[in-house]
C-alpha cells in the first residue's frame, strides 16, 4: 500500500521533515516526495530506496561469568549488528544484587568501537552491565554479564594448645573466611627427638612430612588426636594449614609438652616413729612436686584398713602440716592433681594414737552383796585403742595381786578367801592399765556373812479334818525366822518323799520363791506367786498328798530347811450334762427343735468335796464370763426361740471352781413367713408368667419351700413341666437360708383358665407355713361380637369375652342425615357409659337419622378385664343397619345427672318442660345441681345454685369444655344457647330457661363475652332487637355498670330476624 505522511516544511532552510513514520514489518522502503504551494500547485520529486533496521544490536562477555579468584579479571565486551551496524557500546560495573542503573543515569561508559575491555582487581562478587545502540538509532535493552568473583584475604584461624598436655585429644580450631569461603583445614603434629623430626600420619610416628584433613563440625574444624602416643617431657609442634575457595593459604603453629607422669608426694613424720602408740599428737609435713604444676592437692585422716579412695578430702593447710591427736590408728592420703590432670593417691605410714583410758568394771560381787567363803572377782576391761596391759586387784587399799586377764574376752578374774576377813563391809578396787600407760579403776563394797538364818513354819493352806489341806483359795504358807545378819529369802518346794537334805539335794518342785530378800521375821507366802518359775511349778502341782519342805536363805547363801506332810487339790468339781427333750428322748445338740429341752447337770469332787453349784443361760454367741444367778437345785428347762448355751459353775470346800458352757441348744417354735407375690386378678403378660415366691425364717433357717400348681377349670396339676391329674408338690430345697426367693415359671397356661397357686415353708426345726393365690390368665384380646340399636341415641354393643372399658368408638361411614333441606354425610361419636361384662350401653353425641348407608364401628379401643386392648374392627350392612333404627323425638334432652345436697330449711323438688321449639326449661330450687345433654347440638349444660343469695347461674359448656375457652367454633347442625340469670326481684321469679335463638339461621359461634344483668325480659330485648342501636346500647352499657357478677351468654355479630323468646 502507499501512505503519504505531512512534512514540516521550514522556509528558512528550504528543507522540510516527516516524523514518526513506521517502517516496522518492512525490509525495504520507497520514499516518494510531493511539494505543494500556497496556491494548490504541487510537484512530485524522485524516489529513494532505503533498507529497514528493526533490530538492536548483540552483546557478548568474554568471559561471561569467573568463580572466585584472587587475581584480577579481565572481561572483552564487544556488540555486533549484522545490518545497520554499532555506532555505540556502553558499560558499568556494579556489585552483585545490585541492579543495573538506567540508560540515562550517567553511569554508563562509552567504548570506543564495538568492543572493548574491562579490568576488575577489587575483592567482592561483581556484575557488568552493558547496551548498545546501532547506526539507525536500534538500541538494545540492557543486559548483564554473569558474576565475576574475586578474594585476595586469606582465611583467619583461631587455635591455641595448653602449655602441658596429657593427651592432644581434639584438636579444635575456629577457621573463617568472609569473602569466597573456607576450601580445606589440615594440621600437622610433629616432635624432635635425636636430631631428628617425626610426624603423625593419622596411625604413626613416621619421618615423612604428612598433613592430616580437619572435620568441620558445627562452628568449628576439628582432629581427632586421642590415639596419638605421646612421650613423657617431649615437646610437640601443631600447625594448622587453611585454604580458602579463592587459593588464598594461612597457617598457625602452637606448640606443648607432654606431662604423663602424677606429682610426686613426701611426708615428714617430725621424729614420730610410725607404728607406734604415742599419747599427745603427731605433726606430719607433706610436700608435692610435678612437672607442669600442681594444680590441686588435698588430704584425708583416714583409719587403718579403709582405702584412700573411699573417703572424701579436704584442702592442704597452707603451711602443708597435718595434725593428728584423734584416739586410734590414722594414715594420711594425700590426693594431688598436676595442671594437665595427672592424678596420684599417697598415704603415709601408720600413725598410732590413744589419750584415752581403759574401761574396767566388777561384774561380781556387786556393790552391797553377801558373801562368804571364797569367791570369784569377775570383771570385764577393755581399751579400745591401744590394748589392756596388767590388771590389779587391791583390798580395803591393799594390793591383793593381779588378775587373770584374757585379752580375746576381755574379762578378767581373782579367787579372794573372805573367811580370812571378819564379818562385814570390805572394799575391793580393780585398777586397768593400757599399752600407752593410762588407768582407770573401780571400786564395790561386799558384806561377809558365814553365819546361816533359823526358820519355823505354821498355818499352811486350810486345816480340814486334822490335814493340811492346800489349793483353791487356800495356798498361803506363814513362816518366821532368825537371823544374826542381813536379810533372807524363802523357798517353798513339794515332794512325794521325804530327801531334801541340803540346798543341793533334791527337794522336789518349787511352788514359792521370794526373790526379793526381806528383814521381817514373820511372813505369809503364797504358792505360786511372786516368782515365775514358782509359778510354773505350781502350776505342774496335782492332786495328792506331799512333803512340802521350806528353806531360808540369807544373802550369802546361808541357808536352814523345814519339812511338814499337807494334801494338795487342785482340782474343780467335774461337770456332766444330760439333754432330752420334752418327751424325755435324746436331743442332738446343735440340731433345730421345735419343743422344750430338759438338760439334768450333775457336779462331782473326789477330793475335798463339793460346797456350791450354780448356773445361767445365754445366748450361743456370748461366753459364760459374769455372775451365776442360780443355784442348781434340779433340771433346767429352755423353751424359748433361740440359740442358748447352759453356763454351770461348780466348786469345792477350797475354791477350786469351774465354769463350763454346755453345746449349743437350737429351739424354734415359730413358723416361717411365706408369701407369694401380689399378682393382678387377671394376668395378661406373655408365656412365661413368672410368679416370685418368698419365704422367710429369722431362728432355724428355711429347709424346703413346696409348690402346688392347680388349673381349677380342668382339674390338673403343674409338675414342673407338664400337667398331671394327680396332686403334685414342687419341692425347693433352700439349704438354711434365713431368706429365699424362688422364681415360678410356668410355660404353659390356657387361655382365661383359672389357676390357684399354694406355696408352703418348712424350717430347720420342722415348722410349717402355708399361702394360697389365684388368678385367671388371659393375654388374648377381646372381641366385638355384635351391635344392636336401641334407639337413635344410644347403641348398644356385645363382646366375646367379659370387658372394663370401650374409649373412643366412633361410628364412621356414609350416614345421611337431612339438614336444611340438603343430604349430608356425617361421622358420630359414641361414649359406652355403663359396662356390665360382655355388654356395653353407649350414647351417641348426636340422634342417628332416619337414613343409613351403612354402620361401621372402628378407631376405638377395647379393654378387657384383664387389660387387654384391640382396636375395633365391625360393619353391620345397610339394610340391617337401617332396621336397627328405634326412632325418637329429635328435640328430646337427654336427662344425664342430678347431684344435689338437702339442707333442712328447704324443700327440694323439679319441674320440667318441653316447648314446641324444642326448649327445656327446668325450675330449681336452692342446694341441687343438674347436667343436662341437647340431643342434637351435643350441649352439656350444669346448672349451679349459689346457696349464700338464692341466685343461679347457667354456665353453658360445649363438650366438655367452657364456652368462653371455645372460640370461633362452627358447630355441627348451628345450634346455640343462650343462658340468662334471674332473680327474687323480677317479676318472673326465680327461673332459668334455654332458648334455641335461630336454629335455621345461625351458621358460627362467635366469641361470646358476658354481661352482668339480672332483669332478664329487658336484656333479651335488647340482644334479639335492637343491640345495633345507639339508645339500646347505651342502656345496656349502663347496665353492665351495675351488674352483680353473674353472666349471661350471647352472640356477637349475629345477623338474624328478631323475634319474641318463648314464654314459660
Amino acid at each position: 500500500g502507499q501512505n503519504w505522511y505531512t512534512a514540516t516544511y521550514n522556509p528558512h532552510t528550504g528543507t522540510c521533515l516527516a516524523e514518526n513514520i513506521d517502517v516496522s514489518g518492512f525490509d525495504t522502503i520507497n520514499i516518494n516526495i510531493k511539494a505543494v504551494d500556497v496556491a494548490g500547485n504541487y510537484r512530485e520529486g524522485g524516489s529513494i530506496t532505503a533498507k529497514v533496521d528493526n533490530n538492536p544490536p548483540h552483546i557478548q562477555f568474554d568471559p561471561s561469568s569467573q568463580g572466585w579468584t584472587n587475581k584480577n579479571i579481565t572481561v572483552v565486551i564487544s556488540a555486533t549488528d549484522s545490518e545497520s551496524g554499532v555506532e555505540k557500546l556502553y558499560y558499568t560495573v556494579i556489585t552483585n544484587g545490585e541492579s543495573c542503573p538506567s540508560k540515562d543515569s550517567g553511569q554508563y561508559n562509552e567504548v570506543l568501537g564495538n568492543s572493548g575491555t574491562v579490568d576488575i582487581s577489587d575483592e567482592g562478587e561483581w556484575i557488568i552491565c552493558a547496551y548498545a545502540v546501532d547506526n539507525v538509532g536500534n538500541s538494545a535493552n540492557i543486559i548483564e554479564s554473569g558474576v565475576y568473583q574475586i578474594d585476595t584475604t586469606p582465611p583467619s584461624i583461631e587455635f591455641n594448645i595448653p602449655e602441658y598436655i596429657k593427651n592432644l585429644g581434639t584438636i579444635s580450631a575456629i577457621v573463617t573466611d568472609h569473602k569466597s569461603g573456607v576450601s580445606e583445614v589440615k594440621v600437622q603434629i610433629s616432635y624432635e627427638e635425636n636430631g631428628k623430626t617425626y610426624y603423625w600420619d593419622s596411625e604413626k610416628w613416621s619421618e615423612s612430612n604428612q598433613w592430616l584433613d580437619m572435620v568441620k563440625e558445627k562452628d568449628k574444624y576439628v582432629y581427632n588426636a586421642s590415639n596419638i602416643r605421646l612421650k613423657d617431657g617431649i615437646l610437640y609442634k601443631v600447625i594448622i594449614k587453611a585454604i580458602d575457595t579463592a587459593g588464598n593459604e594461612v597457617y598457625r603453629e602452637s606448640n606443648t609438652t607432654a606431662d604423663l607422669s602424677p606429682p610426686n608426694i613426701t611426708f615428714n613424720y617430725g621424729g614420730y616413729t610410725p607404728g607406734s602408740w604415742v599419747k599427745g599428737h603427731v605433726d606430719v609435713t607433706i610436700t608435692a612436686n610435678d612437672l607442669s604444676g600442681i594444680s590441686s592437692i588435698e588430704y584425708s585422716i583416714v583409719q587403718l584398713g579403709k582405702n584412700c579412695n573411699e573417703t572424701s578430702y579436704m584442702k592442704l593447710p597452707s603451711n602443708n602440716i597435718v595434725s593428728i591427736s584423734v584416739d586410734g590408728r590414722w594414715r594420711i592420703c594425700i590426693h594431688a592433681i598436676d595442671t594437665v590432670g595427672n592424678s596420684i593417691y599417697e598415704d603415709s605410714d601408720e600413725i598410732w594414737i590413744d589419750n584415752t583410758e581403759p574401761l574396767v568394771n566388777i561384774s561380781t560381787p556387786h556393790t552391797g552383796s553377801y558373801t562368804k567363803g571364797v569367791i570369784t572377782i569377775l570383771g570385764t576391761a577393755s581399751d579400745n585403742t591401744s590394748g589392756i596391759n596388767r590388771i590389779e586387784v587391791h583390798i580395803n587399799d591393799e594390793i591383793a595381786g593381779e588378775a587373770q586377764y584374757n585379752s580375746t574376752t576381755g574379762k578378767y578374774e581373782y579367787e579372794l578367801n573372805t573367811s580370812l576377813y571378819a564379818d562385814g563391809t570390805h572394799q575391793i578396787k580393780v585398777v586397768a592399765y593400757d599399752m600407752a600407760g593410762n588407768s582407770n579403776e573401780t571400786v564395790v563394797d561386799i558384806i561377809i556373812d558365814n553365819t546361816p538364818p533359823k526358820i519355823e513354819m505354821y498355818n499352811v493352806g486350810l486345816n480340814y479334818s486334822g490335814s493340811s489341806w492346800i489349793g483353791g483359795q487356800y495356798t498361803n504358807v506363814e513362816i518366821n525366822v532368825s537371823e544374826n545378819i542381813g536379810p533372807v529369802i524363802y523357798s517353798v518346794y513339794l515332794d512325794k518323799d521325804n530327801s531334801c537334805s541340803d540346798i543341793s539335794s533334791d527337794c522336789g518342785t518349787l511352788v514359792a520363791n521370794l526373790t526379793n530378800y526381806i528383814e521381817d521375821t514373820s511372813k505369809v507366802l503364797t504358792l505360786g506367786q511372786e516368782d515365775p518359775s514358782a509359778k510354773q511349778g505350781w502350776g505342774s502341782i496335782t492332786s495328792g498328798d506331799y512333803y512340802m519342805h521350806m528353806i531360808a536363805k540369807d544373802k550369802a547363801g546361808n541357808i536352814d530347811i523345814k519339812t511338814i506332810q499337807v494334801k494338795v487339790d487342785k482340782d474343780a468339781p467335774t461337770i456332766e450334762f444330760i439333754y432330752k427333750d420334752a418327751n424325755g428322748n435324746p436331743y442332738t445338740l446343735g440340731s433345730w427343735i421345735n419343743e422344750d429341752v430338759i438338760i439334768t447337770v450333775n457336779v462331782i469332787d473326789e477330793r475335798i468335796g463339793v460346797d456350791r453349784k450354780l448356773y445361767k443361760i445365754i445366748n450361743s454367741s456370748e461366753d459364760c464370763s459374769g455372775d451365776m444367778f442360780h443355784q442348781v437345785s434340779g433340771n433346767i428347762n429352755i423353751s424359748t426361740d433361740g440359740e442358748w448355751k447352759v453356763c454351770i459353775y461348780a466348786e469345792d470346800k477350797l475354791g477350786n471352781n469351774d465354769t463350763i458352757s454346755s453345746g449349743i441348744i437350737r429351739i424354734d417354735k415359730t413358723k416361717p413367713q411365706i408369701s407369694i407375690q401380689d399378682m393382678p386378678k387377671y394376668i395378661t403378660t406373655p408365656l412365661p408368667v413368672k410368679i416370685n415366691i418368698t419365704a422367710t425364717d429369722v431362728t432355724s433357717g428355711l429347709r424346703e419351700i413346696k409348690i402346688l400348681v392347680k388349673d381349677n377349670d380342668i382339674n390338673k396339676y403343674y409338675n414342673g413341666s407338664n400337667w398331671v391329674d394327680d396332686e403334685y408338690w414342687i419341692n425347693v430345697t433352700v439349704e438354711n437360708k434365713m431368706r429365699y426367693t424362688y422364681e415360678l415359671s410356668l410355660n404353659d397356661l390356657n387361655e382365661r383358665h383359672s389357676y390357684t397357686i399354694e406355696a408352703k415353708a418348712i424350717d430347720n426345726a420342722g415348722n410349717e407355713r402355708g399361702a394360697r393365690k389365684s388368678f385367671i390368665y388371659d393375654a388374648g384380646q377381646p372381641e366385638l361380637n355384635k351391635i344392636i340399636q336401641l334407639n337413635l341415641t344410644h347403641v348398644k354393643l356385645l363382646f366375646s369375652e367379659n370387658v372394663r372399658s370401650v374409649d373412643s368408638v366412633r361410628i364412621d361411614g356414609k350416614i345421611y342425615v337431612w339438614y336444611n333441606g340438603i343430604k349430608e354425610e356425617d361421622t358420630a361419636v359414641i361414649e359406652c357409659e355403663k359396662i356390665d361384662g360382655i355388654e356395653a350401653i353407649c350414647s351417641i353425641d348426636k340422634p342417628l337419622p332416619k337414613e343409613i348407608v351403612s354402620f361401621d364401628i372402628s378407631k376405638g379401643t377395647i379393654e378387657d378385664l384383664a387389660g387387654n386392648k384391640i382396636l375395633l374392627s365391625y360393619s353391620v350392612p345397610v339394610e340391617n343397619a337401617a332396621d336397627m333404627l328405634f326412632k325418637i323425638p329429635v328435640n328430646q334432652w337427654t336427662y344425664i345427672a342430678l347431684e344435689y345436697e338437702i339442707d333442712t330449711q328447704y324443700e327440694l323438688y323439679k319441674r320440667t318442660m318441653v316447648t314446641t321449639e324444642g326448649t327445656i326449661l327446668t325450675y330449681i330450687g336452692n342446694w341441687m345441681n343438674t347436667i343436662l345433654r341437647h340431643p342434637l347440638t351435643g350441649y352439656i349444660i350444669r346448672i349451679n345454685s349459689n346457696s349464700s343469695s338464692g341466685y343461679y347461674y347457667l354456665p353453658v359448656r360445649y363438650k366438655d369444655k367452657l364456652s368462653e375457652d371455645v372460640k370461633n367454633v362452627k358447630l355441627v347442625n348451628g345450634w346455640n344457647l343462650i343462658a340468662v340469670i334471674g332473680d327474687s326481684t323480677t317479676k318472673n321469679g326465680n327461673i332459668g330457661w334455654f332458648a334455641d335463638v335461630g336454629r335455621t339461621s345461625l351458621e358460627s359461634l362467635a366469641t361470646p363475652y358476658g354481661l352482668r344483668y339480672y332483669k332478664f325480659a329487658w336484656i333479651i330485648d335488647a340482644i334479639t332487637k335492637e343491640y345495633r342501636s345507639g339508645e339500646n346500647k347505651t342502656r345496656l352499657d349502663g347496665w353492665v355498670k351495675d351488674c352483680t357478677p353473674y353472666w349471661i351468654y350471647m352472640l356477637e355479630d349475629v345477623e338474624y330476624a328478631a323475634r319474641d323468646p318463648p314464654t314459660p
